[in-house]
């Protein structure tokens, strides 16, 4: 009995997915309070006064930079994630293609390959299927790693700004 291809990678259609999700969020999030701090910027500038100018101006500038490394990371993410699931679904149809091959040299009369002889049957090996899924996928992961560290960051950084310059936020001097 053949395990039909699509059973296989149920599992791992989920995972990509989910990682694809993620991303989208991660880039939503960064876009939104990109926006967001423009908006807060904007509400400091019409309450500034000579005498009370905003602290921390280049700790804001550095967050707002980082969101857009956060978008970028992410959006650069999003093709590898994918590659990495279509090179994981390659390397499973040559795998399933390889043990059918096997299965059917076992089954001519009059010929048995030795288990060494069908060892070195190997479509996958035959490609560079597993090499391109793994740097699609060593990619994949080094985006997202620098588009959530670069998010972090971003959040403690406006915090920051924020904490330093609650007066000028609530509108006191």
């Amino acid at each position: 009995m053949i395990t039909h291809l699509s059973t296989l990678h149920s599992g791992s259609d989920k995972r990509y997915a989910s990682q694809l999700a993620y991303m989208d969020r991660i880039i939503l999030l960064a876009g939104g309070t990109l926006t967001l701090t423009f908006t807060v910027v904007a509400a400091i500038g019409s309450r500034l006064s000579t005498g009370h100018p905003a602290q921390h101006v280049h700790v804001l500038i550095a967050a707002c930079w980082l969101l857009v490394v956060t978008i970028t990371t992410g959006l650069l993410s999003t093709p590898h994630i994918m590659l990495a699931r279509q090179h994981a679904e390659s390397t499973s149809a040559l795998l399933i293609a390889e043990t059918q091959l096997k299965l059917r040299l076992l089954e001519i009369p009059n010929v048995m390959p030795t288990t060494e002889q069908l060892n070195q049957i190997s479509l996958v090996k035959a490609t560079n299927v597993s090499e391109l899924h793994k740097r699609s996928d060593t990619l994949a992961r080094i985006f997202s790693s620098v588009a959530q560290l670069s998010l972090l960051i971003t959040f403690i950084f406006l915090v920051i700004f924020i904490q330093s310059n609650v007066g000028l936020l609530l509108g006191s001097k």
